[in-house]
């Protein structure tokens, strides 16, 4: 089963969404696990029917005097299945991470964990401890989203061999801390490159720019 995430970060409006939730809800796609993550305010005009709906955070509190912040028993009354946890563009520390990742599964939400290298970063030692500290808290299933920070919005990708190591990496990092994991791969990746990208250890796409048109965003899915 392949995992499509389509993080929307600050993008579309209520119209855009309601689209969405019509599009997507009247197609099956065969072998694919199809994720929508919309901001905040958008999350009740999708309904996971054919899909699954994810958030874009989640607060590392339960409650409390915490402005701003969506808790994961919040979430989960819209039906948030999934949530996106450490995101580059957040700028999180690997502490807090850890704490989401906690309040995710201890509320039945799958996190979805962004682990990633600036180009100055590129060595294995930056992820691996990303990768234990965001793996200290976690119970159940967890996914993470390999993002080299530098390809984020750049328009640049890694090539599949380079992915491939990355993935292998990522998966035998989390299995010496007793966690199978699935990785995707997110940064760059639009309609025209996807299937170059592909690897034998993927289990998916995150998506950025690539998921807020419809018809580029059909075709990775239906890729």
């Amino acid at each position: 089963m392949r995992n499509i995430v389509a993080n929307f970060k600050m993008n579309g409006n209520k119209k855009f969404y309601q689209n969405c939730n019509k599009i997507f809800n009247q197609r099956k796609f065969k072998d694919t696990n199809l994720v929508l993550c919309p901001p905040f305010i958008y999350v009740p005009f999708i309904k996971a029917k054919n899909l699954n709906l994810g958030a874009q955070d989640i607060s590392s509190f339960s409650s409390g005097s915490y402005t701003s912040q969506i808790s994961a028993n919040m979430l989960k009354e819209f039906g948030v299945t999934y949530a996106i946890i450490g995101h580059c563009e957040r700028q999180d520390g690997n502490n807090e991470i850890a704490l989401k990742v906690k309040q995710a599964c201890q509320n039945g939400i799958t996190p979805i964990v962004c682990v990633g290298e600036t180009e100055k970063q590129q060595n294995q030692s930056v992820m691996e401890r990303q990768i234990k500290s965001a793996l200290k808290f976690a119970s159940g299933k967890v996914i993470f989203a390999y993002e080299p920070v530098w390809a984020v919005k750049s328009g640049k990708t890694e090539t599949a061999k380079q992915i491939q190591t990355k993935i292998k990496f990522i998966k035998n990092t989390a299995k010496s801390c007793g966690f199978e994991v699935e990785v995707l791969y997110g940064g760059g990746v639009n309609e025209t490159n996807f299937n170059k990208l592909q690897c034998a250890e993927l289990d998916g796409f995150m998506l950025g720019e690539a998921c807020l048109v419809t018809n580029k965003f059909l075709k990775i899915i239906e890729g």
